[in-house]
């Protein structure tokens, strides 16, 4: 599904194990009107997250299912992954498939 990112469309081709080590994943996003792949590298390696939602599910060892935490995590980020123009950005990526949000 194509999302506007800056007036630009966007669309998630996949998500794969990051090939930044400070990371979790990288999600492959195209743009739909001239092809051209980006690499957004999302999830810091170095923290838990409430669940693991992607379908590689590689950190589900790190899945905390903590409800406080998760929502501490949404006080303090929304900011972050809100709005139009935060689409598809690390924050955007890391509140949808690590901390299960419907954004």
């Amino acid at each position: 599904m194509p999302i506007d990112r800056n007036d630009m469309k966007y669309m998630l081709m996949k998500i794969t194990n990051s090939k930044d080590s400070n990371k979790k994943y990288d999600a492959h996003i195209a743009n739909t009107e001239n092809g051209k792949i980006t690499i957004i590298p999302f999830g810091n390696i170095n923290k838990r997250h409430y669940r693991d939602t992607t379908a590689l599910r590689t950190y589900k060892h790190l899945d905390h299912w903590d409800l406080k935490k998760r929502e501490e995590y949404i006080e303090l980020n929304k900011k972050k992954f809100e709005g139009d123009k935060n689409k598809f950005s690390s924050d955007y990526f890391t509140a949808k498939f690590l901390y299960s949000l419907r954004i």
